[in-house]
């Protein structure tokens, strides 16, 4: 099997200028595939939408777990 590299997406202000550009209502259900270290769960959390996040690498539980929606 291939090694997998992983890359995180670390610039709040490019999160903030993609959830700015989605225009996110409060309503919305929004599904988040491979949330890592949740810079982005974060911001999504934040629009008081109802944010799930899917996470298989065990290593980000805790984090994610901080994150209240």
């Amino acid at each position: 099997m291939a090694e997998q590299d992983i890359h995180f997406l670390e610039d709040e202000t490019v999160v903030k200028d993609m959830l700015e550009a989605l225009d996110i209502k409060p309503a919305e259900n929004i599904l988040e595939i491979g949330p890592g270290t949740g810079i982005i769960t974060k911001q999504l959390a934040a629009t008081s939408a109802k944010v799930t996040a899917v996470e298989i690498n065990n290593q980000f539980k805790e984090r994610l777990d901080s994150i209240n929606n």
